[in-house]
């Protein structure tokens, strides 16, 4: 699902978002400058306001979405991963946040369907599209943490494990 490339996009991404950021940022630095040299006490306070806004608001909006996105795949395509053999059960539409990123919650059980306390959640990037499996299909799914990093088929003959 994810490779070095994946990796190599996310981080350009995220190096032309810092990029376009910085731009208003050194302005208004600037502008702070100009503030203080000029002794304009007015200007220093609304542009040190500005500045503060603008900071935390284009950081948490701008910035750090593909910074968590960008830790999420470095972290599924380098992490440890864990292999089971699972049957799929559902897909819950709503995606949700985990960390910073959204994914959509998948259910699958590693016993008998009935037994609920066989069953497990797992999270599907949001960003990806979702395969279209029918409930009950048995599949070998590669997961890190609780993040799907990859699938395939599984043989008729595996059994469920967890």
């Amino acid at each position: 699902m994810y490779t070095q490339a994946d990796i190599r996009d996310v981080q350009s991404q995220k190096y032309r978002r810092v990029i376009a950021w910085l731009v208003p940022e050194a302005m208004l630095a600037g502008l702070v400058i100009f503030s203080f040299a000029r002794r304009t006490q007015w200007l220093t306070y609304l542009s040190f306001a500005l500045l503060g806004f603008l900071v935390l608001f284009s950081l948490s909006l701008y910035i750090l979405p593909v910074a968590h996105y960008q830790a999420h795949v470095e972290r599924a395509v380098m992490g440890l991963r864990r292999q089971s053999v699972l049957a799929f059960k559902s897909v819950d539409e709503q995606p949700v946040l985990r960390e910073g990123v959204a994914f959509k919650p998948l259910l699958f059980t590693a016993g008998h369907p009935q037994n609920t306390m066989d069953d497990r959640q797992l999270y599907w990037d949001a960003n990806l599209p979702l395969p279209s499996w029918q409930p009950g299909v048995k599949l070998i799914v590669h997961s890190h943490e609780k993040a799907i990093t990859g699938y395939a088929p599984a043989g008729p003959d595996e059994a469920l494990s967890g």
